[in-house]
């Protein structure tokens, strides 16, 4: 079961927000444990391994808390904080030099990083101490965020938790969002992966102008599906009342490679930057050792994470560390300055390279990679046989992504809610437009249940476009 399978959307989350809405209101946060410890149960029921993982987890962190609270000691919180990065990293050097159809829990490795982020924050002071264990289960095991949705920390988290607002007004702006990270996932990402899939299975040779077109279209659908997922943690965060910042914003206009990867992936960033970079560069009195260290952890955590083997990793290990060094080093306030006449081809050449980059991530090994490039260098720039054009020509492929795109951006825009209180005041122009907008997108969000989910199987299970998610 995941976020896009119908036992989530149509059995699992009703059922969670009736049970959440008939609770008295002083007890609700007290549910969300519970209700995350099920759906994890759910999503792993053949898995005894990840369930095992997940109640260790828990225990380690009620224990450590527990004795923390008692004793004072920071010793406590510190191991488990190291325990959890020794663990995260042994379950990603797993899945990363074995087959890649063995278990990679990232749902796991996401609750690994919000136990370090819990015990760094409550030792820096940056987040208050939980007035029970049972408190800081909420942040640690909050499924919308665990589950590949963007990273929170815990000082930023704790803060919204004191908010917590269960309302009518949550709940509409949580399904819209939803609804319109599923329209993403389904209807852009997973038709485009299929074609880009098609193509793949043919085994055909092309030209470099057709590999580029293809590269395109794994781009976009790889952002489209990550960035559709986070939208429907988020919406699903916010109808239970705590609304979670937005993650992946928008990589494709930018000047550089680092503000893409800032902007693509800001949730890892900000965990990167905060408990890695940062404590390692004040350790070395922020010295170029030090900056040295921090910047090969990062850009290891970042390959070995997305990386299909070992050999991608090693070929993109140097530039994601050279990256790395801009992105935690150079903040916004030290980035290029462009003209806008310049920031067009600039931000054409960053999404070009990682475009590439992405290609080069879903390569097996490096042999794969030395037979495409011998296969572009020995075709016609436009080479492109029958089985390609026919793909890339499919009508299927080229409007109902476009529709949905156009659908996703303006509804998102029409019906985003700027909340004045509890309710919304809106003229009557502004509620027609809504109104209709509203229409739309859950027409589209019914057409994508009823005609595109199930020629998806692999959505509703364990993986997607080339990524396990659970």
């Amino acid at each position: 079961m995941t976020f896009l399978s119908p036992a989530f959307m149509f059995v699992f989350l009703p059922i969670a927000l009736a049970v959440y809405a008939m609770a008295p209101k002083f007890r609700r946060i007290d549910l969300l444990p519970i209700i995350s410890t099920v759906f994890f149960v759910c999503v792993n029921i053949h898995d005894l391994i990840s369930l095992a993982y997940y109640f260790a987890m828990a225990l380690s962190l009620v224990v450590a808390l527990s004795f923390y609270k008692k004793t004072k000691k920071r010793a406590w919180l510190i191991g488990l904080e190291l325990a959890s990065a020794l663990v995260a990293s042994g379950l990603i050097f797993y899945r990363l030099m074995t087959s890649y159809d063995t278990p990679y829990h990232a749902g796991l490795v996401m609750c690994f990083l919000s136990i370090i982020s819990f015990c760094s924050d409550v030792l820096k002071e940056e987040g208050r101490v939980p007035d029970s264990p049972w408190e800081a289960l909420i942040y640690i095991t909050f499924f919308p965020t665990s589950l590949i949705g963007p990273f929170v920390r815990y000082g930023d988290f704790v803060q919204k938790l004191d908010h917590i607002e269960f309302s009518h007004g949550n709940f509409v702006c949580g399904a819209t969002r939803f609804v319109i990270g599923f329209v993403k996932c389904v209807a852009i990402s997973s038709v485009l992966g299929q074609a880009y899939d098609k193509i793949d299975n043919a085994g055909a040779s092309f030209g470099l102008m057709v590999f580029l077109l293809i590269a395109v279209i794994i781009s976009i659908s790889i952002y489209t599906f990550f960035s559709g997922y986070s939208d429907m943690a988020r919406g699903v965060a916010l109808m239970f009342g705590i609304d979670i910042e937005k993650d992946f914003r928008n990589p494709f206009v930018n000047a550089t490679p680092a503000d893409y990867v800032r902007r693509f992936f800001r949730g890892f960033s900000v965990f990167c930057k905060l408990y890695i970079a940062d404590p390692i560069d004040n350790v070395f009195s922020k010295g170029v050792f030090g900056r040295l260290v921090s910047c090969v952890l990062v850009g290891s955590f970042y390959v070995f994470i997305l990386c299909n083997s070992a050999e991608s990793a090693l070929i993109l290990l140097v530039p994601a560390c050279i990256i790395s060094y801009f992105v935690m080093f150079r903040g916004k306030n030290k980035k290029i300055r462009l003209s806008k006449w310049l920031k067009l081809p600039f931000g054409v050449l960053t999404f070009a390279t990682m475009m590439l980059v992405w290609v080069l991530f879903n390569t097996r090994n490096l042999a794969d990679t030395e037979d495409l490039i011998r296969e572009l260098a020995s075709n016609g720039a436009f080479y492109a046989p029958y089985e390609v054009l026919a793909e890339l020509t499919n009508l299927k492929y080229l409007l109902v992504p476009l529709i949905s795109a156009v659908v996703v951006f303006f509804s998102s825009r029409i019906l985003e809610c700027e909340k004045k209180g509890s309710d919304t005041d809106y003229t009557r122009h502004q509620m027609i437009q809504k109104t209709i907008s509203a229409m739309v997108l859950l027409a589209l969000f019914l057409l994508c249940v009823v005609l595109l989910l199930p020629q998806f199987p692999e959505l509703t299970e364990f993986e997607a476009i080339g990524f396990h998610f659970i």
